[in-house]
């Protein structure tokens, strides 16, 4: 079949079915025919981008099929997804497209990712309110809703001082599949076919997009101290400290997106939590390779790589030749004072990333019930709690006073809170009492 004609079968995909059927049933309830279709076009996709000889928009058509039906057909038999099935996160892979050349167009791109999936989540929230959405309305709640819209136009304030507005507004319902795959911003296929919840539960989109703009921020992050270990290498004090303080004010947006997850009602989550294969960001290369770019590749995280197949390739990063900003850090201490800059751009991101593992370990006490396990084979918040001050600095903080007005019932190590009346003597009347 020559390509003028592939493309023209491409095209006569119904997208808007795709999407809808996901929507109005859930993952879990599918249709049999239905799967049985788009389960047949990822593997069509698979063989057109094996085909070296298909033109360039071919397999442009072929990769963008290829990632929006991945979710679909690669379910394992008990129907529960692992961490990148449930998530369909390397479509995020693709919209961080491999056409841009600089490291700074990329961090852009992920910074106008978070902003257009916190955006989506808000034009959710007041369809529903509104009464304009007919599908997941599960154990929907309007007092968190409107909660949430506070707390996501929150968010979004941050994210205004580095995103332009009028890319946002490239997000369109498109009538086929070349017009979504010869769209430069790539925005309106990242946010159509990104959020495909397994159930019909409202809040089970929520967690989803959560998860995807915290996805962003811990690869931006990355970049960032990517930049920053190369200029350390090449004593451009500047630049790195720089990139250090572009990549904390991302961790301070870690703490904005989680509060929005933090609306959801507990019960809301146990709703659809052990249908999720337990996702979780523990789960995540892209968080492993962030905390890896920071620290290195310690011993106990070694062992969760290899018990976990999808994390297992973060193993080659345990080599005695990689840099980590600590590396390179513990290198500088022994050079004049000039890179005290440096220094404290690290100390502040350090903060703010044991900060979000705190939250992180709230999250965790309060959603999932005493005794049940994490995700990969870890011990759910025990595991959080164990490495909590793993960070950068042996003597960083996180900030205690946020994690507690966020969690006031999670006791962390050195924060214990004294029971009203424990003094240093008993009250009056038992001293006085006779013997």
């Amino acid at each position: 079949m020559s390509d003028a004609a592939i493309i023209r079968q491409l095209n006569s995909l119904r997208l808007d079915s795709l999407i809808v059927e996901q929507h109005k049933n859930g993952r879990m309830n599918l249709p049999a025919s239905f799967l049985k279709e788009w389960r047949e076009m990822y593997h069509y996709a698979k063989a057109l981008l094996e085909n070296q000889r298909r033109g360039l928009l071919v397999r442009k058509m072929a990769r963008l099929l290829f990632e929006i039906t991945l979710s679909l057909a690669t379910v394992n038999e008990d129907g529960r997804p692992n961490y990148y099935q449930y998530t369909n996160a390397r479509l995020l892979d693709w919209f961080l497209s491999p056409e841009l050349k600089t490291l700074t167009e990329l961090k852009v791109q992920a910074r106008v990712g978070i902003f257009v999936m916190l955006q989506d989540l808000l034009e959710f929230e007041a369809r529903t309110l509104g009464g304009l959405e007919q599908n997941l309305l599960a154990n929907f709640d309007k007092i968190s809703a409107h909660k949430r819209q506070d707390a996501i136009a929150d968010a979004m304030k941050v994210m205004l001082a580095s995103v332009s507005g009028p890319s946002i507004q490239e997000v369109m319902h498109f009538e086929n599949l070349e017009q979504y795959a010869k769209q430069t911003s790539r925005l309106s296929a990242v946010v159509h076919f990104s959020c495909m919840p397994l159930t019909q539960n409202h809040d089970e989109v929520v967690f989803i997009r959560v998860l995807h703009a915290s996805e962003l921020c811990f690869y931006g992050i990355r970049l960032c101290l990517t930049v920053a270990i190369e200029a350390i290498k090449a004593r451009q004090m500047i630049v790195a400290s720089r990139e250090l303080k572009d990549a904390a004010s991302i961790a301070r947006l870690l703490h904005k997106v989680l509060q929005v997850l933090l609306t959801m009602p507990v019960e809301h989550f146990a709703q659809f939590r052990d249908l999720t294969g337990k996702a979780s960001a523990i789960q995540s290369m892209s968080y492993h390779l962030m905390d890896i770019f920071l620290r290195g590749v310690n011993t106990e995280k070694a062992e969760h790589f290899k018990a976990v197949e999808q994390l297992k390739p973060l193993l080659r990063y345990a080599h005695p030749k990689f840099m980590s900003l600590r590396t390179c850090l513990d290198y500088l201490a022994e050079m004049s004072s000039e890179w005290s800059d440096v220094y404290a751009a690290a100390r502040e991101l350090d903060t703010h990333l044991l900060t979000w593992r705190g939250l992180h370990l709230g999250f965790a006490k309060r959603y999932i019930p005493f005794g049940q396990g994490g995700t990969g084979g870890t011990t759910g918040a025990s595991y959080l709690q164990k490495h909590l001050k793993m960070g950068l600095f042996a003597e960083t903080e996180p900030d205690y006073s946020l994690i507690q007005e966020m969690f006031p019932e999670l006791e962390l190590p050195g924060t214990a809170r004294v029971a009203t009346g424990i003094t240093v003597a008993p009250p009056p009347e038992i001293i006085s009492a006779k013997a």
